[in-house]
């Protein structure tokens, strides 16, 4: 591989995990989807069918490295092309935990009689709230934020205004002036954490503005990555990455995933909290989730496992015949005579809709019908969505060039294993014209 080439791969790969790092640290759900936009553009195709909807836990943890206070449920919807971020409050009540039911405190656990810590106490309690279920996290701890700043060099950032406030207790001290400035891993800290002032005073906009700033920050960060030119500083950026976070992903994976993520559009990304109200208990504060609304918006947004599998088998449908065909591909003859009448009223002509609304396949099927022919079928694909178009037939007939034709497209595929029983099979994806 060319320095070029290692260059780009380990900036994909800091890029994403960094990302990862400041979105566990910073609470800020939204920019997991940034990411998406630092990576080259990557084939779907290569993922198992076991894999078309990836969740994951976001987990930052506090100081003493007992409690996760940032939880988000993360899932890349690979189907319909989304990326769907759910927060839980760290006070949310559950019942499962035995020591002061938040979950923030199920991370913290007991082993041979001494503190210790247990990821999957997390999951247990997630699930709990929301329904769904998920085996991997991404973790981070302030430290590791600051570190992986400090390992890019600093960030070059417009602070918006004065900040200055002090939490002992946290040991927070915030004392930033407005204005461009070079911001270290501390000062970044700063930046982000920063809510109010001592005096009360803060963003105008209140936490709106807030998440504009760190917004702004994150795009920062993704250029001072990108900006890097210096092959000879990646060992030490990766060695800094490696150590400041925790995952249950493997490198291929983070690879993987956040090439694939790169498609998705900013309008199928949401990011939302759980329904529910705050409550005072003898024993504390608390958020009280509502079972009720959140299993409406875990409907609306998320898959569980039984949709996911019927995507899954869609989606192994989808590579298929999207498959690569060059092979078997045949020019379109515009020179060509069209089909008799006789032909066409005899050709046996299903279509499936990948297109995800965006083609009015009514308007084919009456084109079709104008022309001579019969559709016998057009099935919806539903959440799956189809990036592109192909015409297949069973064999080179008058028939499928006629079609080609129609439709300007400028060649076909002969493959009898993939046209389900039809003469020619016309999928639709967001690309047909």
């Amino acid at each position: 591989m060319s320095k070029s080439g290692i260059r780009t791969y380990w900036k994909n790969t800091i890029s994403f995990t960094l990302i990862f790092a400041l979105i566990a640290t910073g609470g800020f759900g939204f920019f997991w989807s940034k990411i998406i936009y630092g990576v080259r553009a990557g084939d779907k195709a290569n993922l198992t069918s076991e894999n078309m909807c990836v969740n994951s836990l976001i987990l930052g943890v506090d100081k003493d490295g007992y409690r996760t206070d940032v939880i988000m449920f993360a899932q890349l919807n690979l189907a319909n092309n989304s990326l769907n971020i759910l927060q839980i409050p760290r006070d949310t009540y559950v019942s499962k935990n035995r020591f002061d039911h938040k979950i923030n405190s199920c991370y913290l656990t007991y082993k041979n009689g001494k503190i210790s810590t247990d990821v999957k106490g997390v999951y247990a309690a997630v699930e709990e709230v929301i329904g769904l279920k998920t085996d991997n996290y991404i973790m981070v701890d302030i430290k590791g934020f600051r570190n992986i700043i400090d390992s890019i060099g600093g960030v070059k950032f417009d602070v918006p205004m004065r900040m200055l406030y002090d939490d002992p207790e946290q040991n927070l001290h915030i004392n930033l002036y407005p204005g461009v400035q070079m911001l270290d891993g501390n000062r970044a800290e700063q930046l982000v954490r920063f809510r109010q002032n001592n005096d009360g005073s803060g963003y105008p906009r209140a936490d709106l503005q807030r998440n504009e700033v760190q917004r702004d920050f994150i795009y920062a960060v993704i250029d001072k990555v990108i900006d890097i030119t210096n092959i000879a500083k990646l060992p030490e950026l990766i060695a800094s990455v490696t150590k400041s976070v925790k995952t249950s992903f493997n490198s291929n994976q983070i690879l993987q995933y956040s090439t694939i993520a790169l498609s998705v559009p900013r309008e199928n990304i949401n990011i939302m909290g759980i329904e529910g109200v705050a409550e005072n208990r003898p024993y504390g504060s608390y958020f009280i989730a509502n079972q009720r609304l959140n299993k409406e918006l875990v409907n609306k947004y998320f898959i569980d496992d039984e949709t996911n599998a019927a995507n899954s088998i869609e989606m192994s449908r989808r590579n298929l015949l999207l498959s690569d065909d060059d092979a078997n591909s045949i020019a379109t003859d515009i020179s060509k005579s069209d089909a008799s009448f006789f032909e066409k009223r005899f050709a046996n002509i299903g279509i499936i809709d990948g297109s995800n609304k965006k083609v009015d396949v009514d308007n084919i099927k009456i084109a079709l019908e104008n022309a001579g022919y019969s559709v016998k079928n057009i099935e919806d694909t539903g959440s799956v969505i189809y990036g592109s178009s192909k015409i297949i037939a069973n064999k080179d007939t008058k028939n499928v060039n006629t079609i080609c034709k129609m439709f300007s497209v400028d060649k076909y595929v002969i493959s009898p294993s993939k046209t389900e029983g039809y003469d020619i099979l016309i999928v639709i994806g967001e690309d047909f014209q």
